[in-house]
């Protein structure tokens, strides 16, 4: 919070006056990030898009401010790695089960899926990738193209389609 406070160039109490705790600070980062992604999304108009277009663009806007923000992104992320369990019903997953839930409705998802699942499945990738990215300095790969991977794998699945 320390940091916080000297990059906002206000005191420690000023940020708790806003934030009470640091998972609050946290919180509203990633949210703002998400709703970033999402109106990504809505303005190029990819609602009823196919889910594989819609979940790789939703990946290239988190990536890209990520890789825009790199100092920021891995001191919060590492903070966030640190101090909670980002894998407890992260609001990420439940954006991506929305996603998901419309293609399955649209008959692009087997019936069968459950979009929840699928959602923390996408989250968690998003989540093991993040933070291969923050741990070594510069950056140990590029951090779009391996979501873009993520994405195309669990989209396709690993095993091939049989004739």
């Amino acid at each position: 919070m320390e940091d916080i406070a000297e990059r906002a160039d206000v005191a420690r109490a000023t940020v708790f006056n806003y934030f009470q705790r640091k998972t609050a600070f946290l919180d509203e980062w990633s949210a703002v990030r998400r709703r970033a992604a999402m109106s990504a999304i809505r303005a190029e108009h990819l609602d009823d898009h196919p889910l594989p277009e819609i979940l790789a663009r939703y990946m290239v806007e988190l990536g890209r401010m990520s890789n825009r923000t790199r100092p920021e992104t891995v001191a919060l992320m590492g903070a966030a790695f640190d101090s909670t369990n980002v894998l407890d019903r992260p609001p990420l997953a439940e954006d991506l089960a929305m996603f998901i839930t419309r293609a399955r409705d649209r008959g692009e998802v087997r019936a069968d899926a459950d979009p929840a699942l699928a959602g923390l499945l996408v989250a968690t990738g998003y989540f093991a990738i993040l933070t291969a990215w923050i741990s070594a300095g510069p950056a140990p790969f590029d951090l779009t193209a391996r979501l873009l991977q993520m994405v195309s794998i669990l989209c396709a699945g690993l095993v091939p389609a049989t004739s």
